[in-house]
């Protein structure tokens, strides 16, 4: 065994207890944004940081530690989710700058940047996976790296209650359509038409939660002009239609 094997091999075995993993999920906590958890290979959770416990809707560890994702988030997602480890799991490789679309702590749909990595025990056999999760805010990435789709981001964010073509949005950036949506989705993991469709939802969420407007005008106001496109839309990515969306979330009279 080489020498550096040795020492973390040693090292391990000593700190491989409940105190440790207690600095590690305080550490977590102090990283703006960054969401930490653990599973078995039952997809139980066994380790969740206070901010993930907050996106499950929970206040303390012990709601968490025992339970799965169906018992926190919509079918289709919880099952999205299990999908993914599973696959580290068979593969036991690790899965790297995953863009999906997913609940935040407040219940809006926003865009998260996941990785995970399959977790071993001694004899080598898998004992789970561990993840990490953040928002995808682009606002918080340095400019510098997407300026070349830069006017897009900002003309969807000013018009997303419009029509938005592909091939205005290329022009804006004076790139073909075909580099256009290479670059975007080269900078971001998802195409232009994924993200206009994001902005479109999260601001329908804000509008359900805080508004008594029907649903039908909510649609009509985000830019979906197709009322039963909106609901497929909606449904699709958040597990749930927009009325039980609000009966869930939206405010109390």
């Amino acid at each position: 065994m080489s020498d550096y094997k040795k020492i973390q091999e040693d090292f391990w075995s000593k700190v491989n207890n409940p105190h440790f993993h207690k600095s590690l999920i305080q550490l977590f906590d102090h990283m703006s944004g960054i969401y930490l958890f653990a599973k078995n290979e039952k997809g139980v959770f066994i380790l969740a940081n206070q901010l993930h416990i907050d996106r499950c809707g929970k206040k303390t560890e012990e709601e968490v530690i025992g339970k799965t994702d169906y018992d926190f988030f919509p079918v289709s997602q919880a099952e999205k989710f299990i999908a993914d480890d599973k696959k580290v799991m068979e593969s036991r490789v690790p899965i790297n700058d995953l863009t999906e679309l997913a609940f935040d702590i407040h219940g809006n749909i926003d865009f998260f940047l996941t990785n995970k990595q399959p977790l071993f025990y001694k004899d080598g056999s898998i004992a789970g996976i561990v993840g990490i999760t953040q928002n995808y805010n682009m606002e918080c990435r340095d400019a510098e790296t997407y300026y070349d789709v830069y006017p897009a981001i900002q003309h969807i964010k000013a018009n997303y209650n419009k029509e938005v073509t592909i091939p205005s949005l290329a022009q804006l950036t004076g790139l073909s359509i075909r580099k256009f949506e290479e670059k975007f989705k080269e900078h971001f993991h998802v195409t232009p038409k994924q993200y206009l469709t994001k902005t479109r939802l999260n601001m329908a969420c804000e509008m359900l939660m805080k508004s008594d407007m029907l649903v039908t005008e909510i649609a009509l106001k985000v830019g979906f002009y197709d009322h039963s496109a909106f609901t497929r839309h909606f449904t699709k990515n958040l597990g749930m239609t927009p009325k039980v969306y609000r009966k869930k979330f939206g405010r109390k009279s």
